[in-house]
C-alpha cells in the first residue's frame, strides 16, 4: 500500500526548520550578553607621549633684608670740650694746698685754684694778676696774662710750668715733682682751648 504524505505538512516542518536555524545563526552572530570577554584583555596600541609643558614663570626676587642698627657713639673722653682735662694734674701735685698755695683764700699771690669756674676762659684769658694773699706776687705788675690769646697760648701758667727759670717768680710746682712731659702737654692742649674760645 503506498502512504501518501501530504505535501503542506511537509512546507511546514521545512518552514520551522529554517525559522529555528536562522534564529540559532542570529543568536551567534551577536552573541549573549554577559558573554564577552573583560576589555582589558585586549591590549589598544600605545598613546603618543604629551607635548612637554610650558616652563613656568620665574619666581619674584626676595625682599631685601632690614638695615642693621647703627651702633653706639663711643662717651666723649674727659677734657674733650677742653682738649685736655689738667685737673688730676694739679690736684696731683697739691696747687690748692690750704694756707700756702691757690687755695680758695688765694693765699699763693691771690691766684685761687679751687671754685668752680677758675679755669675757664674768662677768668684766665688776657687776664693779669691782681695780685694779694699772704704770700705776694712776684709777677703782679709784668704785663704777663696767666694765658695769652695766642695759638699756641702761653702765659704765666705755662711758663711757671715749662720755663726754670720762669720769667717771674718761683717755678711750679713748689710742691713735689715737676710735671713730665706728657702732663706739660696736656696742659698745654688745654690753655690752647681757652685761648680759642677767647678769640
Amino acid at each position: 500500500m503506498t502512504r501518501v504524505v501530504s505535501v503542506g505538512r511537509r512546507s511546514k516542518s521545512l518552514l520551522l526548520a529554517g525559522a529555528l536555524g536562522l534564529g540559532f545563526l542570529t543568536v551567534s552572530m551577536t552573541g549573549c550578553p554577559g558573554t564577552l570577554q573583560d576589555p582589558s584583555a585586549f591590549t589598544g596600541a600605545a598613546g603618543t607621549t604629551g607635548a612637554a609643558g610650558a616652563q613656568g614663570a620665574a619666581g619674584s626676587t626676595g625682599a631685601a633684608g632690614t638695615t642693621g642698627a647703627a651702633g653706639t657713639t663711643g662717651a666723649a673722653g674727659t677734657g674733650s670740650a677742653q682738649g685736655c682735662d689738667p685737673t688730676p694734674i694739679f690736684t696731683s701735685r697739691n696747687c690748692s694746698l690750704n694756707g700756702a698755695c691757690h687755695d680758695a683764700a688765694g693765699s699763693a699771690a691771690g691766684f685761687k685754684m679751687t671754685p668752680a669756674g677758675w679755669d675757664t676762659a674768662a677768668a684766665l684769658v688776657g687776664k693779669l694778676p691782681a695780685g694779694g694773699g699772704t704770700i705776694p706776687s712776684e709777677c703782679m705788675g709784668k704785663g704777663i696774662p696767666y694765658i695769652t690769646k695766642t695759638q699756641p697760648a702761653g702765659g704765666l701758667i705755662l711758663d711757671k710750668l715749662k720755663g726754670n727759670p720762669p720769667m717771674c717768680g718761683a717755678h711750679m710746682p713748689s710742691i713735689g715733682d715737676p710735671l713730665t712731659d706728657t702732663e706739660i702737654a696736656c696742659v698745654q692742649q688745654w690753655a690752647n682751648a681757652l685761648a680759642a674760645k677767647a678769640q
